[in-house]
């Protein structure tokens, strides 16, 4: 059997959090080990122990860092299995300069009358 997208050429997958489900006792999180058999070999056995192959699918995924409460560090087996990008959250500044420029047309958009709309 193969899985593709049935409706578009390709398939972006986007998991949010992939590390917070806890490792079990042998530190082996179910949901990475998926991951890294579906990323290292385009595919994964079935309940009944047939191998489906998945084509066309990229996944994307994100994470809080593992040292946030309730989340758990990716194994190395699978860290180097996937290329990682990591980005820090933006400065005070930053912040203000971002959501200035978003705010600023809404707050000073003028009404047919001339006024602005938010007085």
């Amino acid at each position: 059997r193969v899985y593709r997208p049935r409706e578009a050429e390709r398939l972006i997958l986007f998991l949010k959090d992939v590390n917070l489900p806890k490792p079990d006792k042998w530190g082996t999180s179910t949901l990475v080990a998926f991951l890294q058999q579906l990323i290292c070999y385009h595919g994964f056995y079935d309940d009944n122990l047939d191998w489906v192959e998945v084509e066309n699918v990229q996944i994307v995924a994100a994470m809080n860092p593992s040292s946030t409460m309730g989340r758990h560090s990716l194994t190395s087996r699978f860290s180097s299995a996937v290329r990682v990008l990591s980005v820090e959250y933006p400065s005070r500044s930053s912040l203000q300069d971002i959501y200035s420029s978003m705010l600023l047309p809404v707050l000073v958009a003028k009404t047919a009358s001339g006024q602005t709309k938010w007085q």
